[in-house]
């Protein structure tokens, strides 16, 4: 099973709104068997399916993987750049706090790897460091050994002749990441959509 927990969350939400799986699978244009597959935790929804199941079931489905893959996500790598980047500024934690607008005990505990900020948050950091918020979110995931690029074309109708170099690199770098870090990357893609 890939979600059970996803699964049974969507179950409850539907039920809670006295749907039926066959009520759902018909506002998304899918057979009842295939939306039975994401309650039975068998099949994850991709991201425009995930976005649609928001909609139909009144509920941000993005920030329920967001709430579990956060207690999922590594702190060291995020740590080091934090720290690496701050000293390149050469400030101190605190002064760096100051100038993000946030209590010196949250970015120490950030920068320690105690506790990890909130998307917004993260955005605001990458922006003060002036990086990309994917490469510093991405300091937090742990890449899948396999490639999933395969399936990634299959699901998404795209052929690599229609790629360009850049949408490969990307595609490539996307490719690396395991189920759950793809959908934080899709509900990190649709907060600026």
């Amino acid at each position: 099973m890939l979600n059970n927990n996803f699964g049974l969350h969507l179950k409850e939400i539907r039920n809670d709104l006295h749907l039926t799986q066959l009520d759902v699978s018909k506002k998304l244009g899918i057979s009842r068997q295939a939306y039975s597959n994401y309650e039975q935790g068998l099949r994850i929804p991709d991201a425009d399916t995930l976005a649609e199941l928001s909609v139909i079931l009144d509920t941000n489905l993005f920030m329920y993987f967001m709430k579990k893959a956060r207690t999922n996500m590594q702190t060291d790598e995020f740590s080091a750049t934090l720290r690496l980047e701050r000293q390149k500024k050469g400030i101190s934690q605190k002064e760096a706090a100051d100038l993000l607008n946030i209590a010196p005990s949250s970015y120490k505990s950030y920068e320690s790897g105690q506790r990890i900020p909130r998307l917004e948050t993260l955005i605001e950091i990458s922006d003060f460091y002036q990086l990309k918020p994917l490469d510093l979110i991405g300091t937090l995931l742990t890449p899948q050994k396999e490639s999933m690029s395969a399936e990634f074309i299959r699901l998404n109708k795209v052929t690599p002749e229609k790629l360009s170099a850049e949408n490969i690199q990307l595609l490539s770098n996307y490719n690396k990441l395991n189920i759950r870090q793809k959908e934080i990357v899709n509900s990190l893609i649709n907060t600026f959509l």
